[in-house]
């Protein structure tokens, strides 16, 4: 090597090594360095430095690049700092920081995603048995379930998919002997509760926060204006501008170009068809064109910059087969084909340009039909059905798949189960429960995970599942 290397790491890309270290000294007053071996030459090459400090970081190779995460600077401080390098260009870039602080944490990729875990921080002199993600498609940091045993300065190696945690130390133990293994994915963790308790909300993703708006209060049955927005890399609420009149069991939500529209629903017992929309950068709510009918309990989507709206029940009509679509530019409204079926409270969600809608109630009781609308011919097309007849649930779309989360039976059974629909093999599959059944909760995706959050009886529950 051309220099002396100590605390740092290293990678292989594209048939060569790359090492980066601290020349002579871990940390203080030593200087960083990222070199390169290429095994055809047996040369070395001094590579550039990167922009940041990081003495005992976590590092890994994520789809060519070079990453280096955390570690402490040179002034003793534990940074959360993530910095990339890309031998294509030969230049680093900076990305979203980890949620933490830590260094002497471990780091291995698994299908393209960069896992974080334990570590220390020297600002406090804690250790840490937590445990992040990062997806560069994303730019997102999301946490995991912390591990078992708390512990720094250790060997981390994924096998077949699964990464596998070795020795380290911690306050307590100097030299752990303790291997612990993680399979990613199909696991639910419980994050911070709603502020307020509420069934019957709907929910939208803006950036990268989950806005969970309307619903009616499950102790007193008070139609709610809530609008509250989760920040996941935080696990933090925030209050947002209010709801000009409490509204439940909308038809959905969606969001086109950053404007979160919510169309029809309840006020106390009255069908509305209103359409609020809420502008996050503004924190303001306008009122657009009403619908054509006052209508609750059915769903959204948006697609190619237009709302399409699908009314479950509607005023002096109950159960009705409608759907509408609502152009922002012009703020008009256009009827189109109706389902095939009823679904009133049926979970949706919007895949390669067609709206999904799955279950719900109809005039004979709860279904499990599944239909697909494709806006390019105005027609609906029957797919495989869902198994076990359900209203009241969550549909979301995470990585490409449609999964229906909660909800409840035709006994009114609150449910835990989660069923995923993959368009390509146009078949359904059950995944692992949520951990509190509910009814009438709202979802969305962030980062590639599932967030569950309010319903019946358990009205501030926010659990998140990670495929």
């Amino acid at each position: 090597m051309l220099t002396t290397a100590v605390c740092g790491g290293s990678g292989v890309i594209g048939g060569r090594l790359y090492v980066f270290s601290w020349v002579n000294s871990c940390g203080g007053a030593g200087a960083e360095s990222l070199q390169r071996y290429d095994p055809a030459t047996n040369q070395w090459t001094q590579l550039g430095s990167p922009p940041g400090v990081h003495f005992s970081p976590a590092f890994g190779v994520v789809g060519g690049k070079f990453y280096l995460a955390g570690g402490d600077d040179n002034l003793g401080q534990t940074t959360s700092r993530l910095d990339i390098y890309d031998p294509a260009t030969e230049s680093w870039t900076t990305k979203a920081s980890m949620i933490e602080p830590r260094s002497g944490a471990a780091a291995v990729v698994i299908n393209g995603l960069f896992y974080v875990q334990g570590g220390r921080n020297l600002n406090g002199n804690t250790y840490t048995n937590t445990f992040e993600v990062y997806d560069p498609g994303t730019d997102f940091w999301r946490y995991l379930p912390g591990a078992p045993t708390t512990r720094a300065f250790f060997g981390a190696v994924a096998i077949s998919g699964k990464l596998y945690a070795v020795g380290g130390y911690n306050p307590t133990v100097s030299g752990l002997t303790t291997t612990e293994v993680y399979t990613p994915g199909d696991v639910w963790v419980t994050d911070r509760p709603v502020p307020t308790g509420r069934a019957g909300p709907v929910a939208a993703v803006i950036g990268k926060q989950l806005y969970v708006v309307g619903g009616i209060s499950p102790s007193s049955i008070a139609t709610l204006t809530a609008n509250e927005a989760y920040n996941p890399s935080t696990d933090r609420w925030t209050g947002r501008a209010p709801l000009p009149q409490g509204i439940s069991s909308a038809n959905g939500a969606a969001v086109i170009n950053g404007v979160l529209y919510v169309p029809g629903g309840f006020t106390a017992n009255t069908y509305q068809n209103t359409l609020y929309a809420y502008t996050a950068s503004s924190n303001t709510w306008a009122t657009k064109a009403p619908l054509p009918v006052a209508g609750a309990d059915g769903v959204s989507g948006a697609i190619g910059g237009k709302l399409y709206v699908l009314t479950g029940d509607a005023a002096g009509l109950g159960y009705v087969k409608r759907l509408d679509r609502y152009d922002p530019s012009t703020n008009t409204w256009i009827s189109r084909a109706p389902p095939l079926f009823y679904h009133v409270g049926a979970a949706a969600g919007v895949l390669n340009g067609k709206l999904y809608v799955a279950g719900g109630g109809t005039p004979s009781g709860l279904s499990s039909t599944v239909e697909v609308y494709d806006p390019a011919t105005n027609t609906w097309t029957s797919r495989a059905s869902f198994g076990l007849a359900r209203s009241a649930a969550a549909g979301v779309v995470v990585n490409g798949l449609f999964y229906v989360v909660g909800g409840q039976d035709a006994s009114l059974n609150k449910l835990g189960t989660i069923v995923v629909y993959n368009p390509a093999t146009d078949s359904w599959r059950n995944r692992s429960a949520m951990p509190t059944a509910r009814s009438f909760l709202a979802g969305g995706a962030i980062g590639g995970r599932l967030y569950a959050v309010a319903g019946l009886s358990s009205g501030t529950v926010n659990q998140a599942y990670t495929p």
